[in-house]
């Protein structure tokens, strides 16, 4: 890989974060955000971490403690942590392995 396809990823990667943590800003903040039914939104929160918003999802529920009634995101974030470590190490390999 080149350093602009590891400068698109890593925007990109930004990018998701940043969506992740205003979305957890904008439900708990805003009265637009509380019509979201929360099970759509702990979708959308766990389809960006799988995506690579990990750590804003992480951060936004930190941050500003959000938290799910049933506690199905909670269980499901150590899993995709862990995809997302191997995405990441996947990513250095190839990167260290094309120099």
């Amino acid at each position: 890989m080149n350093g602009t396809t590891i400068s698109i990823i890593v925007g990109v990667f930004f990018a998701l974060n940043l969506i992740s943590i205003l979305l957890i800003w904008f439900r708990l903040n805003t009265p637009f955000m509380d019509k979201l039914n929360e099970k759509i939104l702990n979708i959308i929160l766990f389809v960006l971490a799988i995506c690579g918003g990990f750590i804003g999802v992480y951060l936004g529920r930190e941050m500003f403690g959000y938290r799910t009634e049933t506690g199905k995101l909670e269980k499901w974030m150590t899993k995709v942590l862990i995809l997302e470590v191997i995405i990441i190490l996947i990513v250095l390999s190839q990167t260290l392995g094309d120099r």
